[in-house]
């Protein structure tokens, strides 16, 4: 990282910059709970005031008002934002960024990350990623904890079936079913190609040691960060020895440790994912519910379950 005094020209004239970490992620892979971790070190400076944690490891946060009045926006979508030179100007006179904090600047557009880092001189970019087989995993997860508050998604599903599928509590795992049947913008992966690579694989076991990089002292955050793994769904937090096919509907871990107790419980998300695929291959589908990973790998093992893996 370059020196902090570097001077960034903006309009014709340059100033004393702060460091700046420009952080991407897609929605409903764990960025909300980095940059909590990131809050708790005084080192770094985030546009998020305040953290919490529901009982199903949902991070949720409330904006520091600065950033949210002083920046153009729709609705609950300051993470996917255009930025210009003036954002740029405006963004290192926030009045509560002291000189020697590191502001993290976070972006859900891969383009906006690389335009950030080309025009903030000293800056660097850091990244959640994953691999394909964890793409189920982070299309679930935007489903179940990001879709019912999504703006966008607000205002197309307006009809009333909607409107009690929220009111139960159901609405995200119709939006996985719609996902699933007629395509997801989410990244089926993202690549490793940040200056700074967080595997999500990695966040989901714990292991967060390459955000030493950055100057975070991990022992600070340990309890928070352990407390949210042990919030997170088990069947990605272990390798399982089922089969291939349930393993390729589900998606997996691959960082994870193996584990052979299958009697883990599975969710709906779970049972739309296998679901999904048996529909898709035109296989039989279960005549009772699936309730544990072992049920399902039972199935798939009796009934011989063969999926064409190029219809995945």
């Amino acid at each position: 990282m370059k020196n902090q005094d570097c001077p960034l020209e903006i309009f014709g004239y340059g100033f004393r910059m702060t460091k700046a970490i420009i952080f991407h992620w897609q929605p409903g892979s764990g960025g909300d709970t980095i940059q909590h971790l990131l809050n708790l070190h005084s080192k770094f400076y985030t546009v998020v005031q305040h953290f919490d944690v529901d009982e199903h490891g949902k991070t949720t946060g409330k904006m520091i008002p600065w950033f949210e009045h002083n920046f153009q926006h729709d609705i609950n979508c300051w993470y996917w934002r255009n930025w210009s030179y003036k954002d740029l100007d405006k963004i290192f006179s926030c009045p509560y960024l002291s000189p020697d904090q590191t502001l993290i600047i976070p972006t859900h557009r891969q383009d906006q990350a690389r335009w950030l880092k080309k025009n903030i001189s000293g800056s660097i970019t850091m990244g959640i990623c994953y691999p394909k087989n964890m793409y189920l995993f982070v299309l679930s997860q935007w489903c179940n904890k990001v879709a019912e508050n999504n703006w966008t998604l607000r205002h197309h599903y307006q009809d009333k079936l909607s409107q009690t599928l929220r009111k139960q509590k159901l609405f995200g795992a119709y939006v996985l079913k719609e996902q699933l049947q007629f395509g997801s913008n989410v990244l089926q992966e993202v690549l490793s190609e940040w200056d700074i690579n967080l595997q999500l694989e990695n966040l989901l076991i714990g292991d967060i040691t390459i955000l030493k990089n950055i100057g975070l002292d991990i022992c600070k955050v340990e309890s928070v960060l352990q407390a949210w793994v042990n919030k997170q769904k088990k069947l990605y937090r272990g390798q399982w020895n089922i089969t291939k096919n349930l393993k390729s509907a589900l998606g997996w871990n691959g960082q994870a440790p193996k584990l052979t107790d299958l009697d883990i419980p599975l969710d709906e998300y779970d049972r739309i994912l296998i679901k999904h695929v048996l529909q898709r291959n035109g296989l039989q589908l279960p005549k009772y519910r699936l309730l544990t990973l072992n049920q399902a790998n039972e199935y798939f093992k009796k009934n011989k379950v063969d999926c064409n893996d190029d219809k995945q």
